[in-house]
């Protein structure tokens, strides 16, 4: 129950795909499931936004963590963006 665990990076699956839904079941939590759902994309491909990359932490890192999806480049031209993916980032305590 103590354990300490960030699972992070481009999962290349939406929040729904089973093998996310598995990875983020208790005792784990996406992080990305608390940002409203009107800016949950990190990645659009010709119109159509989702969230493919995830930030999973254990319970233990679960208070007092912090995320959010700075769309950067995602809803910019092909021509002005940095990466085809938002980046995600996350506040987490450690104890």
């Amino acid at each position: 129950p103590q354990a300490q665990i960030v699972v992070l990076g481009d999962l290349n699956e939406s929040d729904e795909s089973p093998a996310v839904v598995a990875l983020a079941a208790p005792p784990m939590k996406n992080l990305v499931e608390a940002v409203d759902a009107a800016d949950r994309y990190t990645y659009n491909f010709e119109g159509a936004s989702e969230v493919i990359d995830h930030i999973v932490v254990s319970q233990a890192l679960v208070e007092g963590s912090r995320v959010e999806i700075v769309h950067l480049n995602s809803d910019c031209p092909d021509s002005e963006r940095l990466s085809d993916h938002d980046p995600v980032v996350a506040r987490v305590r450690l104890r």
